[in-house]
Parts: C-alpha cells; sequence; structure tokens
C-alpha cells in the first residue's frame, strides 16, 4: 500500500520532494497503527472522508503533528471521480441555473451553484441548518456586495491604465521606428544623388582639365584650370557629405536627428 501511494503522489506531480519524504514517514505511522484505535468501516454505510479524518487526529496524536503531506494526497484522491455520472449532473445543474439567464455573469453563476450544492447535500431547504455565522453572513452580504464592486472597479481602473501605457509605448515605438525608417531613405536618396553630382563633376572636371591641355592661348588654359579648381573644391566637399551620410547610415541610427 505504501509503495502504490508514494507512486500515486509521484505521478500527480503536486508533491514536493521534502513532503514526499514527509509522506514515507507519516505512512509508516500509519502501517504500524492499532486497528482499535481506528473506526470500523462499512462501504455500504460509511463515509470515507469522515473515516481518514478520525485517521488524521490518530496518526496526529501518535506524532505529534498534523500529517499534512498524508492528508494533502488523500484529499487529492478523494476529489478524483469515479466515473461520468458526478461531471453529467454538474452540467446538468449549471444548464438548469443558467437556462433563460443570458446575462448571469460567471461570479454569480458560481454562488447560486454553490447555494445548489449546498441545499442538495442537507437533502432540501428545510434541513439547511441556520446558524449564527450564516446570519451573520447574510448581514453583511450587501456590505460585501459593495466592496466587491470597488474592488472590481480598482482591478477594472488598473487594467485600463495598463493597457493604455501599453498601447503609448507601442505607438512610441512605432513612432521611433517609422521616423528611422525615413530617415533612412532620406539619407540614402541623398547619398544617390550626391553619388550623380559627383560623377556630372568628376566629369565636368576631366573635360576642363582635358581643353586646357588642348588650349592654345593662355587665357583660356587658366580659364579651364580655373574651372576645374573649383569643381575639385566642389567634388571634395560633395565626397566628405557622401562619407558622412554612410557613417550614419551604416550606425542605423534611433531616432531622427534634430533639423
Amino acid at each position: 500500500m505504501k509503495k502504490s501511494l508514494l507512486q500515486t503522489s509521484a505521478s500527480l506531480g503536486r508533491i514536493s520532494e521534502s513532503e514526499s519524504e514527509s509522506l514515507s514517514s507519516q505512512l509508516n505511522v500509519y502501517q504500524v497503527l492499532d486497528s482499535k484505535l481506528l473506526l470500523p468501516f462499512n462501504d455500504g454505510e460509511d463515509r470515507v472522508d469522515d473515516w481518514w479524518c478520525h485517521t488524521f487526529g490518530v496518526i496526529e496524536k501518535q506524532i505529534g503533528e498534523e500529517p499534512l503531506a498524508l492528508r494533502k494526497l488523500v484529499k487529492m484522491c478523494l476529489s478524483l471521480p469515479h466515473g461520468n455520472a458526478f461531471l453529467e449532473r454538474g452540467f446538468s445543474t449549471s444548464k438548469s441555473v443558467a437556462s433563460g439567464r443570458e446575462r448571469l455573469n460567471l461570479k454569480n453563476f458560481k454562488s447560486q451553484k454553490i447555494v445548489y450544492d449546498t441545499i442538495k447535500k442537507h437533502g432540501g431547504t428545510q434541513n439547511v441548518p441556520i446558524n449564527f455565522k450564516l446570519i451573520n453572513a447574510v448581514k453583511r452580504s450587501h456590505v460585501e456586495m459593495i466592496k466587491a464592486k470597488d474592488q472590481e472597479a480598482k482591478e477594472k481602473e488598473m487594467n485600463e491604465r495598463r493597457e493604455k501605457d501599453e498601447e503609448e509605448s507601442r505607438k512610441k515605438k512605432q513612432k521611433i521606428d517609422d521616423e528611422r525608417k525615413s530617415w533612412d531613405l532620406k539619407v540614402k536618396e541623398e547619398i544617390k544623388q550626391l553619388k550623380i553630382t559627383i560623377r556630372t563633376q568628376e566629369d565636368i572636371q576631366k573635360e576642363n582639365i582635358t581643353k586646357a591641355s588642348r588650349g592654345n592661348a593662355k587665357t583660356d588654359i587658366r580659364a579651364h584650370l580655373a574651372a576645374a579648381e573649383m569643381v575639385m573644391k566642389s567634388l571634395s566637399e560633395n565626397t566628405r557629405k557622401l562619407w558622412t551620410l554612410q557613417d550614419q547610415l551604416n550606425k542605423l541610427m534611433l531616432k531622427k536627428p534634430s533639423q
């Protein structure tokens, strides 16, 4: 039995390593318990959860502490349905509660299911015990409802604020990305135009140098050389500008530079 219970706890994956060690020692105590300390159990009449509650008390007296690991395992095992009837009854109850009430929210639906199950557990409304705890709960129901609504309003406000911040952050990021793309396109276009200008200036410079070398009059030679020198200066300036733009483009600037 001990081995099968330990295997069950491991297969469920809901018991930690320390809890598994405690469970092993608690099962050892359970196995050596005197049968006279335990309640007799009749499958047709007795409730298994009542029997285990008494057994937990016996084990606690033996070890001096509550057997939490064993209690946790037993609760998990007893919560497993033996068939589909329980689930089918739950669906049937849910259908009867929600029938014709399309606007019934989840919280109210759960509350009505709890009331329904409680009445059914006691065998009818006339058998539900009316105690001070229940009376006080009814008296405080309106106050609790107001608190719940206030809490829902706060949570809604927080969610709306968070969604607003996320939307602003998304828009800001999108704006930066758009500006970066726009700047990259602008730089590429300027580079393209500069390359065209540089090629044109190189052609003009070559033409003036050629004319100066073939010229006869000193005036013509000086004019061509002066024109070639002016083109050289403009060419050098445009070349430096081209290198600057290419450097900026290669760095993939994230923000558009100030105009």
